[in-house]
């Protein structure tokens, strides 16, 4: 899997010393059809997409009581869902899901051949120095697929 990543990091930023952003589009109308899904079983969704840093669409999905960050990668087909309890965050996989609202989730990604990652594949460090500055001294898979910042569950 960690290469398969690295190779769509590479193919999508072209080259990791002076990287080209321009992949960069919150027009992906495959996330659309996604939101659309997510709305038709009574998830409420809020966009907080900020692309000064970020690689990804962000949402805020929230069912009931239950509240989760969805974060969808413009670099592949990657998601990262969190599950947000106060200042708790919980990576959500396939491995790991615990209720109704998690496995609807992951069923929405999977329609979508999206691939929601792990913690472990999100912390590998990557040999990306860029020219420019950074939040981060070592990145991490997290960074290059998602956003510059500091993971939230660190």
């Amino acid at each position: 899997m960690k290469q398969k990543i690295i190779n769509d990091i590479v193919d999508k930023f072209k080259d990791l010393k002076n990287p080209d952003y321009s992949f960069i589009n919150s027009k992906n109308l495959i996330y659309e059809d996604i939101l659309k899904d997510f709305r038709l079983l009574n998830f409420k969704v809020e966009i907080d997409t900020d692309l000064n840093y970020m690689l990804c669409e962000y949402y805020y999905l929230s069912k009931g009581k239950k509240l989760y960050s969805l974060l969808l990668s413009f670099v592949g087909l990657y998601a990262l869902i969190i599950k947000r309890n106060r200042n708790n965050y919980q990576i959500v996989t396939k491995e790991n899901y615990e209720n109704s609202q998690e496995r609807e989730i992951l069923n929405i990604l999977g329609k979508y051949k999206l691939i929601p990652l792990n913690k472990e594949i999100l912390e590998e460090r990557i040999d990306f120095t860029p020219n420019h500055e950074v939040d981060y001294d070592e990145p991490i898979i997290y960074n290059l697929l998602f956003c510059e910042d500091i993971p939230p569950w660190q």
